[in-house]
């Protein structure tokens, strides 16, 4: 059967594309469009390398995960232990999709030739065809991933934060991606909305706060999203804190400017290092 390089590289591609759309969309982050094209084409690049590469296969899995891995810091930056993350959602979510991809093949067309490469499927259809399956395919993954997610419980926690002889109390979902932290101290941030705490600072706007931070003994703390914005963040560090029944004592809550939950589930990210 004859392999179409162009055709190789286009379809991984657009697969690449989608899978990263779906990673994004999943994790609930904003990817730019200039990293998801960069690191869709370095993936379409290498899937074809790899299908014409001659090694052994533990080499070509090392070379296939150093190849997804690229992709992940390509489109998403680097984050430390959130790029592990996005790497594990990624390999999950590509896995579903080639699923849900060779099922529609199989369901629409019957028996179709196919060669299988180092990990690297090729089927000798029209290219055309190919990426029509793959658009098909991507609702049906995100669906797949999205009953998946939804098995897995929901944690989110009653909050409560004393400072200065004021307490607080309102509800922090945990995140694993939460991993901000104060960069002197190496102390774990918790991330709540300005609207949940506002009632410590009383007769204060957050402009105001954030202006005269270090007057008013509040801390500065960088941050930087997956998105590729960074800031910094206006932070407190409490009288006290209780999670779910666990007290923290001391712990620094970052002001976040905008809301963190459409629905008002929600008003604060508690991260690995809290929960």
């Amino acid at each position: 059967m004859t392999v179409y390089a162009d055709v190789l590289f286009i379809v991984n591609c657009v697969f690449n594309c989608l899978i990263l759309a779906l990673t994004a969309k999943c994790l609930t982050i904003r990817m730019r469009l200039w990293r998801m094209t960069a690191a869709s084409v370095i993936g379409g690049a290498g899937a074809a390398a790899l299908f014409c590469a001659d090694a052994p296969a533990a080499v070509i899995a090392l070379m296939r995960a150093a190849l997804a891995l690229i992709m992940i810091i390509c489109a998403f930056g680097l984050h430390k232990r959130r790029t592990f993350v996005y790497f594990l959602i990624f390999i999950l979510l590509a896995a579903i999709l080639s699923g849900a991809v060779i099922f529609i093949i199989s369901a629409v067309s019957g028996n179709v030739n196919s060669v299988i490469k180092n990990g690297i499927v090729y089927f000798d259809i029209s290219g055309w065809v190919f990426l029509f399956v793959l658009l098909a395919a991507y609702p049906i993954s995100y669906c797949m991933f999205g009953v998946l997610r939804e098995k897995r419980a929901r944690r989110i926690y009653e909050m409560s934060v004393t400072y200065m002889g004021r307490t607080v109390k309102t509800a922090a979902l945990y995140d694993s991606g939460n991993l901000l932290k104060e960069p002197m101290t190496g102390k774990p941030v918790i991330v709540a909305e300005w609207n949940a705490v506002e009632s410590l600072f009383p007769n204060v706007t957050l402009p105001e706060l954030k202006k005269n931070a270090y007057e008013r003994g509040l801390w500065r703390i960088p941050y930087h999203t997956a998105d590729g914005a960074d800031g910094m963040m206006t932070a407190f560090l409490t009288d006290n804190a209780v999670v779910s029944g666990k007290e923290l004592g001391r712990i620094f809550i970052g002001i976040s400017e905008s809301r963190l939950s459409g629905s008002d589930e929600y008003r604060a990210l508690v991260g690995p290092g809290i929960i």
